[in-house]
């Protein structure tokens, strides 16, 4: 429940953040955001590793019950400053790239049992390319409130921007992997 919850609100949580906080707080709310999430990412890895070690592998998922709890009092304190009327979900381009992202990491994920040459594989990445194609269509073609404004990305501002974050957080979830391997592995 935790691992779907994190899923549907990682993805989102920025939007919510802009979306929430009016123009003159907005700066203050998304350094506090950015602090949280690098903070996180940071100590979550070492934090996890101790509560497995010296209580139980269960701790690691009871340890998010209380920050939700708190989350959940702080939240009520902030002021909704959100327009009345809000835009309509795209939904046929929120499923297309729901299911084409879904086809993507499972097909790579299939790689490692199937290979990058088996049908399994190669039919799933298709139908991956084929889905998120569609989506691009979608957002630039039918979508009335497209969930994604492709032409920001053609902004050279905007687009080295998300290469820059792309490259970041590779980096970053490559290290914790990594790190952990070390930790096991080599320093035990």
């Amino acid at each position: 429940v935790q691992g779907l919850g994190a899923a549907v609100l990682a993805p989102v949580a920025l939007t919510i953040v802009t979306t929430v906080f009016p123009a003159t707080g907005r700066a203050r709310a998304l350094g506090l955001w950015s602090a949280a999430g690098a903070a996180g990412g940071a100590s979550g890895v070492l934090i996890g590793g101790v509560l497995t070690e010296y209580l139980n592998w269960r701790w690691v998922l009871l340890v998010n019950v209380p920050i939700v709890a708190l989350a959940l009092v702080a939240g009520r304190a902030i002021p909704d400053h959100r327009p009345a009327r809000r835009p309509r979900l795209d939904l046929v381009g929120a499923l297309l790239a729901t299911v084409g992202l879904a086809a993507l990491v499972y097909g790579v994920v299939r790689t490692a049992d199937d290979g990058w040459t088996s049908p399994t594989t190669v039919g799933t990445l298709g139908a991956a390319v084929v889905l998120l194609a569609a989506f691009g269509w979608q957002e630039s073609r039918r979508a009335a409130q497209p969930l994604v404004r492709l032409g920001l990305l053609t902004h050279r501002a905007v687009g080295g921007a998300n290469a820059t974050m792309l490259l970041l957080a590779s980096g970053q979830f490559a290290s914790f992997y990594f790190v952990s391997l070390y930790l096991q592995r080599v320093l035990a």
